[in-house]
């Protein structure tokens, strides 16, 4: 069903993102794919509406106002590179900061990975959540 549309000149596509119209150019051809990103609500994702959240969001999860926290949000995981911030995490230990991975991705994999590198206790992983702004309201990254 895909290749029928996709491939078929008389349908427009947009994409989200860069990476997903140069998929739709890989494997469809399409070298007409229209890229509108998402949109962000300014008023709800701002700077301060951030702040007000911080220290809840960071108390949820037990981090100190002193902890570094890095947020991945999101799907595909393996794409997005958890593994390789783990394994820096890993080697870099003297860099000590947090990660949340926060998505519907399966976190098994990803668990034993932290398990073998000794920084468990720095990785929370989560699902997808309705309120996002609280996972950003935690990170500092």
């Amino acid at each position: 069903m895909e290749r029928r549309i996709y491939t078929d000149p008389k349908v427009s596509l947009a994409a989200v993102s860069q990476r997903t119209a140069t998929l739709l150019a890989q494997y469809f051809r399409r070298q007409d794919v229209r890229v509108i990103p998402n949109a962000v609500d300014t008023a709800q994702f701002s700077p301060s509406a951030r702040l007000a959240l911080r220290a809840k969001a960071r108390l949820r999860r037990n981090f100190q106002e002193s902890d570094f926290v890095l947020l991945l949000i999101g799907n595909d995981w393996c794409v997005k590179g958890l593994e390789t911030v783990l394994r820096a995490m890993g080697t870099l230990r003297e860099l000590l900061f947090h990660v949340i991975a926060a998505g519907d991705d399966s976190p098994d994999s990803f668990r034993e990975t932290a398990k073998s590198l000794g920084i468990s206790e720095r990785c929370r992983f989560e699902p997808s959540r309705q309120d996002v702004l609280d996972c950003y309201a935690a990170a500092d990254l």
